[in-house]
């Protein structure tokens, strides 16, 4: 019809999301034998270890892929205290990480809910619009008096190739942190890669974050293409 708006559509192609928790213990609580063993009779196939496990009483460190489900792979790192997991959807990370937890206390009598320094999450999307971010993601900074100098020195014309917000009272290597990146995608220069990084002590306040990530993206990839 003419002079009807189009609607702004924004299309999620693909997601790769690892959600985990940090635990504050000074030993790891999970023995990896137990962990391997409850996981296998839950139905989850086991990843193959190289090398012979050494026996009993000896406890065992590792890092890496332990078992999967499906798409969900199961990770830990028992130097680190960490175990999570990585699915292909923000929803299929959120409830397989809970059916994960579930297993350990039920199998395992641990809560990794508790004691916990804090959960995180690491997600990659990529997107479109209808709209090339190499002509949006610049408009951002086109009036930034630092690009004409920046020209000067390198001798070409520049442009800003990503969007990259972070909390300016936090520190990048605590427990509470997160770090966004919108960019174009290095293969598709029509779509959008947003990287994401949240760390929080608190269960609530980092459900409450994967809840409203994607309305949270969509907003500020509006506020970049002037939607907003």
């Amino acid at each position: 019809m003419s002079g009807a708006k189009s609607i702004w559509e924004p299309r999620i192609i693909s997601e790769d999301v690892t959600y985990a928790v940090r635990l504050h213990y000074v030993m790891f609580p999970l023995e990896f034998r137990d962990l391997r063993d409850a996981l296998e009779r839950n139905g989850y196939e086991l990843a193959r270890i190289e090398g012979r496990i050494p026996s009993r009483p000896t406890r065992i460190g590792f890092s890496g892929e332990i078992a999967r489900k499906g798409e969900i792979i199961v990770e830990i790192d028992s130097g680190e205290g960490g175990i999570g997991l990585r699915g292909r959807t923000l929803d299929e990370a959120m409830t397989g990480f809970e059916q994960l937890s579930q297993v350990i206390r039920t199998e395992l009598g641990v809560d990794i809910h508790l004691n916990v320094w804090y959960y995180s999450l690491v997600a990659h999307f990529t997107l479109r619009t209808g709209t090339a971010p190499r002509y949006t993601i610049p408009k951002v900074v086109e009036d930034n008096p630092y690009f004409s100098r920046f020209n000067e020195i390198l001798g070409e014309q520049t442009s800003m190739f990503s969007v990259r917000l972070f909390p300016t009272d936090k520190i990048s290597y605590g427990a509470d942190w997160f770090d966004i990146s919108i960019e174009p995608d290095i293969l598709d220069a029509d779509a959008y890669h947003i990287g994401v990084v949240f760390r929080n002590p608190d269960k609530g306040r980092t459900q409450d974050f994967v809840k409203n990530l994607k309305q949270v993206l969509f907003d500020l990839l509006k506020v970049i293409e002037g939607k907003m």
